[in-house]
């Protein structure tokens, strides 16, 4: 997989993760080695007393927290639908109008509450009534936009850190936070923690290498030599 891509794995596994067995701890453990995080963990089929877990939303995404995951329960099968939504860290018109478009969660509930589903519960036609049902749950998506003014950040960061960089401590932040909400997974746990140390080395590696250039290639200039020598001492040096 490629840094900085998003993978999504969503659809009917038939793979309970309620209760597992032996194929479907080695598909999880797939998945995580992988870097994927599970988005449904709660029944999305129940049959009487039967109650599974099948249908599945697993997410390779840099920042968690624009990951949103759900269980629609709807009678249009015998399996309730899914829903996934990924808001990207991508605004073409924020330098432009300075302006951010965002959901109102309670906005959008209350629309969801009131819409008129008729029509998709009441259409025979499978691939219609989709179409329908996604069309309605645009419309009430975009009924509770609101818009709010962008702030630029004011905090600098370290000459030596990459973009690159910034993305990973931003996905060990999240990580961190998930396994702290999720204290018996082991999986998480551990996928956490060898991304941690992974990024830490890299940090070290990056930060040594950047110094070692700038004094290489300073060296010839005193005042900019001392001066990457102060920035690497955070300033309390005196020559």
């Amino acid at each position: 997989m490629k840094q900085g891509k998003s993978y999504i794995l969503i659809g009917d596994i038939n793979a309970n993760l309620i209760s597992t067995d032996k194929k479907t701890e080695r598909y999880l453990d797939v998945l995580y080695e992988a870097g994927f995080i599970c988005g449904i963990d709660k029944p999305t089929r129940v049959d009487g007393n039967s109650r599974t877990c099948i249908d599945h939303i697993f997410v390779n995404h840099e920042n968690i927290e624009n990951i949103r995951t759900a269980i629609i329960e709807t009678e249009i099968t015998d399996h309730y639908s899914i829903f996934l939504s990924i808001k990207l860290d991508v605004y073409t018109t924020v330098s432009q109008s300075n302006e951010i478009f965002f959901l109102d969660n309670v906005k959008f509930s209350k629309q969801v509450a009131e819409y008129d589903w008729d029509k998709v519960l009441q259409n025979e036609d499978l691939n219609e009534c989709a179409n329908v049902f996604l069309e309605g749950l645009n419309e009430c998506m975009n009924n509770s936009k609101k818009v709010i003014k962008a702030k630029p950040r004011l905090r600098p960061l370290k000459p030596w850190i990459s973009v690159a960089l910034v993305r990973s401590i931003r996905k060990r932040d999240k990580l961190s936070k998930l396994a702290k909400k999720q204290p018996f997974n082991s999986d998480l746990k551990t996928y956490f923690n060898r991304y941690k140390n992974i990024l830490n080395d890299a940090i070290k590696a990056t930060k040594i290498n950047f110094y070692k250039n700038q004094i290489k290639n300073t060296k010839s200039n005193p005042k900019l030599f001392w001066k990457t020598i102060n920035g690497k001492c955070n300033g309390k040096l005196r020559r």
